[in-house]
């Protein structure tokens, strides 16, 4: 699965890019639209191919949209307080451990300003 995600990446350079999205030619943004199309027509082009309605998957898939975007909201969620976690740790760093061993003020102050955006995108 992961030499096919790596072909499709490698194709993805290649596929073109309309000029309405703003996108620069060769760039990540660009590349990761062209992997998100390829990706789309492969797995619309294999419910078509087993007799699939299409109109009846998107259909069912904004049915569900609600679900989608509950379980995104989650997934963001967690990803934010495991941030969140992990700039506390550094905070904590810099009072326990040894002057060896420690994060550094600059790197405090830059785990304090990530931790606050953290927190505000956690809790409100």
């Amino acid at each position: 699965m992961g030499g096919f995600l790596r072909f499709l990446s490698s194709l993805a350079r290649l596929a073109p890019v309309p000029k309405e999205l703003g996108l620069r030619v060769g760039g990540g943004a660009a590349r990761l639209f062209g992997l998100l199309f390829l990706a789309f027509c492969l797995v619309f082009g294999v419910v078509a191919l087993f007799g699939g309605d299409i109109s009846a998957v998107t259909d069912w898939l904004d049915g569900h949209s609600a679900l989608w975007d509950r379980a995104g909201t989650i997934a963001f969620k967690i990803f934010l307080g495991g941030v969140l976690l992990l700039c506390g740790a550094t905070v904590v760093a810099q009072f326990t451990n040894a002057k060896e061993e420690k994060p550094g003020c600059l790197g405090v102050i830059f785990a304090m300003g990530i931790g606050y955006f953290c927190a505000v995108g956690l809790f409100m």
